[in-house]
């Protein structure tokens, strides 16, 4: 249809795949005027809604409006809150949703939702589905048509605070909650979380599709172009640009975002675009000014309330010691990076120091320390959804097994390092067919690795 990508998502998750209703929808929006060209595709207009047509959704809404009457005021806040919660329920989630509204999950309301068939019920964990996500959208129309829909989100915002803001995903989740019940200003901090979240977990397209949802909240908000709101975003979008293999345009971002942090003192600004310099100049090969970028953004990140922050400069500064011969340093930097980030929570670059660590102790000789560590470091990043990390860890392993001269083990952790690149949609690092030269070097003589090189 010629959509940009975060659209064509929402009109498949909207439609449940389903071909006819996908056109019927889009068809819709053209009657109404609200689709509008963009850099990547058709998307839609600013406060556009994506309810699914009033003679579409009549089959679906006759079927609840028929149930309703049946519940308790208690059932069918239960019903309302499941419906804002998602497609697929969580039955803790739910319950604590339910709990801090007064509202009632009865075991009632399930039998009754499923010998409707407009909940399918799941046997393993006890959590359930809409039998279609147009049920769905009928009961939260209903709910915001009685004016409950905004507290509703909010309560969904303290249930899923109850349970911690660590699980795969809660960022984002937590963010859009917060943009329907109103609270614009606190979802734009969630929604830079989810697309770094996202951003590690290499899924780009969702990082531009979040990314653009946050600069849209920040206009609705009326935000000051001398508010620092305005750099942190596009810092993510150049690294996302660099991740991407786009390293012009991702220098260009960088240059823009620094001239404007200069320009309006945005301390923490300077020192994560710094920070996205460094790595710039790091994946050229320019290590004197990747160390120089580092180096002018550790005073403003001391500068800053975010210990986040201080704790990836050392993180980068320990990675460039340890490729400069600075073993020791290296060491005693991403250690003391690593505690950092144990201590406020961040799993995914906790496990990233550990990859660091792993590299510290192979180049210090120690074997079985260095493959301890990079599978540690491995399973942490698989854990907390980091698929890059978890790459580059494996990348680490090869490595190891080609200096102990363990061919075999080695040919096939650089196998499944390009593998896991793709997964993550992240271009396979110039150190995997380096490895791999090195290896065939060994294996059937320089001639052939020369050959492997060639192409790097």
């Amino acid at each position: 249809l010629g959509m940009e990508g975060g659209l064509v998502e929402r009109v498949a998750r909207r439609t449940a795949g389903n071909p006819f209703f996908a056109v019927q929808l889009v068809g819709d929006w053209v009657r109404r005027g609200v689709l509008r060209a963009g850099g990547s595709g058709f998307e839609l207009v600013p406060g556009a809604r994506v309810d699914m047509p009033e003679d579409l959704r009549q089959q679906w809404k006759d079927r609840v409006e028929e149930f309703i009457p049946t519940l308790s005021a208690e059932e069918l806040r239960a019903l309302e809150l499941a419906a804002v919660l998602g497609n697929h329920v969580d039955p803790l989630e739910w319950r604590a949703a339910c709990r801090l509204t007064r509202a009632d999950p009865s075991e009632q309301l399930m039998a009754a939702l499923t010998r409707m068939h407009i909940a399918r019920a799941s046997e393993e964990d006890g959590s359930w589905r809409f039998a279609h996500p147009m049920y769905r959208e009928v009961i939260q129309v209903h709910a915001r048509e009685s004016r409950r829909l905004p507290r509703l989100h909010l309560a969904c915002v303290r249930a899923l605070q109850e349970r911690g803001t660590s699980q795969p995903g809660s960022a984002e989740r937590l963010g859009r909650h917060l943009l329907m019940a109103g609270q614009a200003v606190q979802a734009t901090a969630m929604l830079l979380r989810a697309a770094e979240e996202r951003l590690a977990q290499g899924q780009l397209a969702q990082v531009d599709r979040i990314l653009q949802v946050r600069d849209e909240t920040l206009r609705r908000l009326g935000t000051r172009p001398e508010d620092a709101l305005w750099g942190e975003g596009p810092v993510v979008r150049c690294r996302m640009l660099r991740i991407r293999g786009e390293r012009a345009a991702a220098r260009e971002e960088a240059r823009h975002v620094l001239s404007e942090a200069r320009r309006h003192g945005w301390q923490a600004v300077q020192a994560r675009i710094l920070c996205e310099t460094s790595d710039l100049d790091f994946t050229e090969g320019a290590l004197k000014d990747a160390w120089k970028a580092l180096v002018e953004a550790e005073p403003h990140a001391r500068g800053t309330t975010d210990r986040t922050l201080l704790a990836r400069v050392h993180r980068k500064q320990g990675r460039l010691l340890l490729l400069r011969g600075e073993v020791e340093k290296a060491q005693e930097r991403l250690l003391h990076a690593r505690e950092d980030f144990i201590r406020l929570g961040d799993a995914v670059r906790a496990s990233g120091c550990l990859v660091e660590l792993a590299a510290v102790a192979s180049e210090q000789g120690y074997t079985e320390e260095a493959r301890r560590r990079a599978e540690q470091a491995r399973e942490a990043c698989e854990a907390a959804g980091d698929r890059t990390g978890a790459a580059h860890a494996q990348v680490l392993l090869g490595d190891i097994a080609r200096r102990a001269d363990e061919l075999d083990e080695a040919l096939s952790a650089y196998a499944d390092t390009e593998a896991r690149f793709s997964r993550a949609g992240v271009s396979t690092p110039a150190a995997v067919p380096i490895g791999r030269a090195l290896l065939r070097q060994a294996i059937a003589g320089p001639k052939r690795a020369a050959a492997v090189l060639e192409n790097v």
